[in-house]
């Protein structure tokens, strides 16, 4: 009995820690960001989600009635082509820019460098 619950362990750990390393680990916030598109006083939610949604905004709202504002969101990833520490906010960007993102930042107390794009 003793042997089949020490093989069942060593297998659940084994589980465990194959499955922790191949997980992507991302984080989402929401952002505002004006419409590239929409024209003119923005005085329908519906009207605005609409201009947002053909945008590729998941959602949109009016703010103001002379500014309106799109809501999005943004998800952050680790780069791939980044080596070292991450101390330039600037290089990391670039960085992630060669890599298909609209951005990146250094992060974290490991200083890494992570790409941002809306999704």
């Amino acid at each position: 009995m003793e042997r089949k619950t020490t093989v069942g362990f060593m297998l659940l750990l084994l589980v465990i820690f194959a499955s922790d390393g191949s997980m992507k680990r991302t984080e989402a916030r929401e952002c505002r960001t004006p419409s590239r598109t929409f024209k003119g006083l923005c005085l329908s939610d519906k009207n605005c989600e609409s201009v947002c949604n053909t945008e590729g905004f998941t959602g949109g709202k009016c703010e103001d009635m002379a500014v309106k504002r799109t809501e999005g969101r943004e998800c952050w990833t680790q780069s791939k082509t980044f080596h070292g520490l991450c101390f330039s906010d600037r290089n990391c960007e670039t960085v992630c820019l060669t890599e298909g993102f609209t951005g990146g930042k250094c992060k974290g107390f490991r200083h890494r460098c992570f790409c941002s794009e809306l999704c």
